[in-house]
Protein backbone atom coordinates (compact mmCIF):
# COMPACT_ATOMS: atom_id res chain seq x y z
CA UNK A 1 0.00 0.00 0.00
CA UNK A 2 0.87 3.60 -0.83
CA UNK A 3 1.19 6.54 0.93
CA UNK A 4 -1.07 9.08 -0.17
CA UNK A 5 -0.22 11.41 -2.92
CA UNK A 6 -0.55 14.59 -0.32
CA UNK A 7 1.53 12.83 2.04
CA UNK A 8 4.40 12.01 -0.69
CA UNK A 9 4.30 15.39 -1.21
CA UNK A 10 4.60 17.21 2.48
CA UNK A 11 7.78 14.41 2.52
CA UNK A 12 9.04 16.02 -0.74
CA UNK A 13 8.75 19.62 0.68
CA UNK A 14 10.05 18.39 3.92
CA UNK A 15 13.24 16.89 2.57
CA UNK A 16 13.68 20.20 -0.06
CA UNK A 17 13.82 22.59 3.18
CA UNK A 18 16.09 20.09 5.13
CA UNK A 19 18.51 20.16 1.98
CA UNK A 20 17.62 24.21 1.63
CA UNK A 21 18.98 24.60 5.67
CA UNK A 22 21.63 22.89 5.34
CA UNK A 23 22.97 24.20 2.11
CA UNK A 24 21.80 27.82 3.98
CA UNK A 25 24.12 26.91 6.91
CA UNK A 26 27.04 26.05 5.00
CA UNK A 27 26.42 29.35 3.19
CA UNK A 28 26.73 31.25 6.19
CA UNK A 29 29.47 29.81 7.98
CA UNK A 30 31.63 29.76 4.16
CA UNK A 31 30.82 33.43 3.31
CA UNK A 32 31.47 34.24 7.87
CA UNK A 33 34.54 32.82 7.42
CA UNK A 34 35.90 34.63 4.59
CA UNK A 35 34.91 37.70 6.14
CA UNK A 36 37.33 36.78 9.02
CA UNK A 37 40.30 36.13 6.58
CA UNK A 38 40.00 39.34 5.11
CA UNK A 39 40.03 41.04 8.34
CA UNK A 40 42.53 39.12 9.96
CA UNK A 41 42.36 42.01 13.04
CA UNK A 42 39.17 41.78 13.75
CA UNK A 43 39.23 37.94 13.64
CA UNK A 44 41.78 38.12 15.92
CA UNK A 45 39.72 40.61 18.57
CA UNK A 46 37.00 38.32 17.77
CA UNK A 47 38.56 35.23 18.72
CA UNK A 48 40.91 35.80 21.79
CA UNK A 49 38.88 38.67 23.20
CA UNK A 50 41.67 41.14 22.71
CA UNK A 51 42.83 43.50 20.10
CA UNK A 52 46.47 43.62 18.75
CA UNK A 53 48.05 46.95 19.97
CA UNK A 54 48.77 49.51 17.12
CA UNK A 55 52.21 48.33 16.50
CA UNK A 56 51.57 44.44 15.71
CA UNK A 57 49.39 43.94 13.01
CA UNK A 58 47.66 40.31 12.17
CA UNK A 59 48.33 39.48 8.58
CA UNK A 60 46.91 36.35 7.80
CA UNK A 61 44.04 34.44 9.70
CA UNK A 62 43.35 30.78 8.87
CA UNK A 63 41.04 28.25 11.05
CA UNK A 64 41.35 24.34 10.84
CA UNK A 65 39.47 21.38 13.08
CA UNK A 66 42.16 19.83 15.46
CA UNK A 67 40.98 17.36 18.15
CA UNK A 68 37.60 16.93 15.88
CA UNK A 69 35.03 18.21 14.14
CA UNK A 70 33.81 20.54 17.01
CA UNK A 71 37.14 21.93 17.82
CA UNK A 72 38.42 24.55 15.83
CA UNK A 73 42.32 25.87 15.78
CA UNK A 74 43.06 29.53 15.25
CA UNK A 75 45.82 30.53 13.72
CA UNK A 76 47.09 34.58 12.97
CA UNK A 77 50.53 35.72 11.21
CA UNK A 78 51.22 38.90 13.13
CA UNK A 79 53.84 41.12 12.23
CA UNK A 80 55.98 43.85 14.46
CA UNK A 81 58.52 44.24 16.17
CA UNK A 82 59.85 40.98 18.54
CA UNK A 83 60.00 43.12 21.45
CA UNK A 84 56.44 44.33 21.08
CA UNK A 85 55.22 40.67 20.68
CA UNK A 86 57.32 39.90 23.50
CA UNK A 87 55.63 42.27 25.79
CA UNK A 88 52.51 41.68 24.52
CA UNK A 89 52.74 37.95 25.17
CA UNK A 90 53.41 38.70 28.49
CA UNK A 91 50.97 41.27 29.00
CA UNK A 92 48.25 39.17 27.97
CA UNK A 93 49.63 35.51 30.59
CA UNK A 94 52.14 33.97 27.96
CA UNK A 95 54.95 32.44 29.72
CA UNK A 96 58.03 31.52 27.78
CA UNK A 97 57.76 27.90 26.20
CA UNK A 98 59.76 27.99 23.27
CA UNK A 99 59.98 23.85 22.60
CA UNK A 100 56.11 23.68 23.29
CA UNK A 101 54.89 26.36 21.13
CA UNK A 102 57.31 24.98 18.32
CA UNK A 103 55.59 22.09 18.52
CA UNK A 104 52.02 23.54 18.76
CA UNK A 105 52.34 25.32 15.40
CA UNK A 106 53.90 22.51 13.77
CA UNK A 107 50.32 21.77 12.04
CA UNK A 108 50.16 25.81 11.42
CA UNK A 109 48.18 25.81 7.91
CA UNK A 110 51.10 26.11 4.81
CA UNK A 111 50.25 30.04 4.40
CA UNK A 112 50.46 30.94 7.67
CA UNK A 113 54.28 29.61 8.73
CA UNK A 114 56.00 28.67 5.16
CA UNK A 115 58.71 26.44 5.85
CA UNK A 116 60.63 28.81 8.06
CA UNK A 117 64.14 26.67 9.72
CA UNK A 118 63.15 26.36 12.97
CA UNK A 119 66.48 27.92 13.84
CA UNK A 120 65.10 31.56 13.12
CA UNK A 121 62.34 30.85 15.82
CA UNK A 122 63.47 33.73 18.51
CA UNK A 123 61.06 32.30 21.25
CA UNK A 124 58.02 30.71 21.65
CA UNK A 125 54.97 31.47 24.42
CA UNK A 126 52.48 29.73 25.73
CA UNK A 127 49.30 30.08 28.11
CA UNK A 128 48.07 27.39 29.82
CA UNK A 129 44.05 27.31 30.46
CA UNK A 130 41.35 24.86 29.54
CA UNK A 131 42.99 24.74 25.78
CA UNK A 132 46.38 26.26 25.71
CA UNK A 133 47.22 29.01 23.28
CA UNK A 134 50.68 29.96 21.77
CA UNK A 135 53.20 32.54 20.23
CA UNK A 136 56.19 31.88 18.23
CA UNK A 137 58.18 34.57 17.46
CA UNK A 138 60.97 34.56 14.76
CA UNK A 139 63.83 36.75 14.56
CA UNK A 140 62.88 38.77 11.81
CA UNK A 141 59.64 39.96 13.81
CA UNK A 142 56.82 37.32 12.18
CA UNK A 143 55.06 35.51 14.73
CA UNK A 144 52.11 32.47 14.26
CA UNK A 145 49.49 32.63 17.07
CA UNK A 146 47.41 29.86 17.77
CA UNK A 147 44.00 29.98 19.89
CA UNK A 148 42.59 27.02 20.58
Amino acid sequence: MSARPSHRRARLRFAIGGVAAIAAAFAASTARDLWWRGHPDRAFAHYTGTPLPPDIVALRYDSVSVDNFFDVGHYWRLRGAPERIDAFARANGFTESTEDARWAIADAPDDLDPARPAARIRIGYEREQARDDWIVVYDDGLAIYREN
